[in-house]
């Protein structure tokens, strides 16, 4: 394969399309986001670190989590979140049972601060609205396997339905054992609180 982001190369070749116009959204993702964040002096990670943190439980917000969760290294995580404890956004959670583990929780002074930063995500979601339900439930499947592609080769992390311990293909459909009902396919789910990676 040449140059998958050459026009030439995009004109017969689908995956070349397929991940140039993935380029594209995540350009246009970052730069939605950069903006926000601008006006609170952050980097674009640190404004991922609050979002996440605000609304995931704390097992999920400890530095290896974080790094793991956003693809950087711990080195990279730690000093992000540093910086936002010292602006008082976020503070550290020590865990009981272990005095070195610990956390971080979003601040409550920070919260309206994160609900702009989400803001960028209302004004994509508006442009959805020329989909009908069912072309956005084949987007939203098509997302999710190619996210688990990736996902099981541990290039990303997702507590999503397929690598789900709860998860089964069945009858044609999909069931969750946890729930003990089948879902349809707009049920399925990117970000699980109750996720638990199969073996």
């Amino acid at each position: 394969m040449k140059n998958i982001f050459s026009p030439i190369e995009q004109i017969d070749n689908l995956d070349a399309k397929v991940i140039a116009g993935i380029e594209r959204l995540a350009t246009l993702f970052k730069s939605s986001l950069q903006d926000t964040a601008k006006r609170y002096k952050l980097t674009p990670l640190q404004a991922q670190l609050l979002i996440f943190i605000a609304e995931h439980s704390t097992k999920l917000c400890s530095v290896t989590m974080l790094a793991k969760e956003f693809s950087v290294t711990k080195a990279t995580a730690s000093d992000s979140l540093k910086t936002l404890v010292n602006k008082s956004y976020i503070e550290k959670v020590y865990n009981p049972d272990d005095a070195r583990a610990f956390s971080f929780v979003i601040v409550d002074i920070a919260k309206p601060m994160v609900n702009e930063l989400t803001h960028f995500g209302l004004l994509m979601s508006s442009s959805l609205s020329s989909l009908n339900e069912n072309e956005l439930i084949q987007l939203c499947h098509l997302n999710l396997k190619m996210l688990n592609i990736f996902s099981q080769s541990g290039l990303i992390t997702c507590r999503m339905c397929y690598s789900c311990q709860y998860y089964q293909q069945k009858n044609g459909g999909f069931y969750c054992h946890l729930m003990k009902k089948e879902l349809p396919a707009k049920a399925l789910r990117l970000d699980c609180p109750e996720h638990l990676k199969s073996s």
